[in-house]
């Protein structure tokens, strides 16, 4: 299967922090900030499908646990120490480019 055009952005940004300090930062966008919840509404499966989507969900996160476990042992930098969050007030993105 081709790969496919990523949901997920790598962007560069300079992030002020409530303090006042500034820094930039080159992020991979995982999920832009929202007031919902944000759900796969299954209401209409039947109990088999709904086994069914929960064994393929299961499946894609061991994918992911496996890639990035490769990632680590590549790189040697640990997935888990990469999370941030980051205020909406408080980023000035800068204009895309394709440099990653």
């Amino acid at each position: 299967m081709p790969l496919r055009e990523p949901n997920m952005k790598i962007r560069h940004m300079t992030y002020t922090k409530d303090n006042g300090e500034k820094s930039n930062r080159l992020v991979a966008v995982v999920a832009e900030p929202k007031d919902n919840y944000l759900c796969y509404d299954i209401t209409d499966f039947s109990t088999e499908e709904a086994k069914m989507f929960r064994h393929y969900l299961e499946s894609i996160e061991v994918y992911r646990e496996e890639t990035f476990a490769e990632f680590e042992v590549i790189t040697g930098k640990k997935i888990s120490t990469l999370w941030r969050s980051f205020k909406p007030g408080g980023i000035e993105w800068e204009v895309d480019d394709d440099t990653v």
